[in-house]
């Protein structure tokens, strides 16, 4: 396969908790594809349905963990390859191995096509999801449109986070046809929210949305404002919003996600990069209060801050911003960022010219 088809460094990132989320590694491969000149791939890819499967174990030097890529795909894609099968698995296979090649401990070793029935699926570019802003997690909040203002409200908080939402009857331009962009949205997000109130369940699209979610692998997020989560949504707690302000309910928003293994590293990336272009202490500081409350981060993330938070004046000109970044630094065992020497230089007004 072709280097020049690899992902960047900040899209590895999000490959990171593949074990835990196949799709954080199925949806590169699809988008891979959708550029590559294999339309076999493509096509087995693009309609294909992952699953992913612990097949040995040793124990040795920390353990490794060895993985089989199992994708089903419809009947007419395999009948298609059924004679050069093997072929087709090896190709899969060399590209998941240069995607996971920084695997030190787990390793998906084999790949497996076989008939069954596809799931949902489809890459979304990012040129046709302008919605979604530049390198912030994204977040589709499902809810009844007699609850826009409550969706919106909680829209506008979450931005402090690097949380960029979609909110159908605020984020589609008049000129556009509704559907389809909602469609773009729901394949392109890394978690929905849904709003529960009391007829949630009588919508004929928040289920689907829901249910799109689901068979994506995608986190769900129930907010609790009038049910429970029920049907397939009834395995999350939720999060309660009786007695909340918005920004309360956000707070716990962005707690959730960054205890989730489907989105923790994901969110904790684009609260990185927001952090490092922050352009003022209060922007710093809400994304502080976000990262204070990630149980952990990954060691290339908080050495990025580290190099780079310097390159930022907010970041070390205001003593507060900088003290937080450094004790944020401290808590995960990494050197703290070096303040800008204050010694100034000697006046020489005085001198004759």
């Amino acid at each position: 396969m072709q280097d020049k088809l690899l992902p960047t460094a900040s899209a590895k990132d999000e490959l990171m908790d593949w074990k835990n989320n196949v799709n954080l590694l199925f949806d590169p491969l699809c988008e891979l594809a959708a550029h590559d000149s294999d339309n076999e791939l493509r096509d087995v890819l693009s309609e294909g349905r992952p699953e992913l499967t612990e097949n040995d174990y040793d124990n040795w030097n920390g353990g490794t963990t060895y993985f089989t890529l199992s994708i089903g795909v419809p009947p007419h894609v395999f009948v298609k390859i059924e004679d050069h099968l093997d072929a087709v698995e090896s190709r899969i296979l060399e590209r998941v191995k240069s995607l996971t090649r920084t695997e030190t401990h787990d390793f998906i070793d084999k790949v497996v096509v076989q008939p069954g029935t596809a799931a949902a699926r489809r890459v979304v570019p990012a040129s046709e999801t302008p919605f979604w802003m530049p390198g912030h997690f994204k977040l589709f909040i499902s809810h009844l449109s007699v609850d826009k203002l409550r969706a919106t409200n909680l829209r506008g908080v979450l931005r402090s986070f690097a949380i960029s939402c979609f909110v159908a009857h605020e984020d589609i331009e008049p000129t556009k046809e509704w559907q389809v962009e909602i469609e773009k949205a729901l394949f392109s997000m890394d978690a929905l929210a849904a709003v529960l109130t009391e007829s949630f369940h009588e919508s004929k699209w928040t289920d689907q949305e829901v249910g799109i979610a689901l068979g994506r692998g995608i986190a769900v997020l129930p907010i609790r404002a009038g049910i429970d989560p029920y049907g397939l949504m009834g395995k999350f707690q939720g999060i309660a919003s009786a007695g909340r302000s918005v920004g309360e309910v956000a707070s716990l928003v962005v707690a959730t996600l960054l205890k989730n293994p489907k989105t923790r590293n994901r969110l904790a990336e684009c609260l990185v990069e927001q952090l490092l272009a922050a352009a003022g202490a209060p922007e710093a500081a809400s994304i502080l209060d976000a990262l204070e409350q990630a149980p952990e981060l990954a060691g290339d993330q908080l050495i990025r801050i580290r190099d780079n938070g310097a390159t930022n004046p907010v970041l070390v000109d205001d003593e507060n911003t900088h003290r937080r970044v450094n004790a944020l630094l401290a808590k995960h065992g990494v050197e703290p960022i070096q303040a800008k020497s204050t010694t100034k230089e000697s006046a020489n007004d005085d001198i004759p010219f």
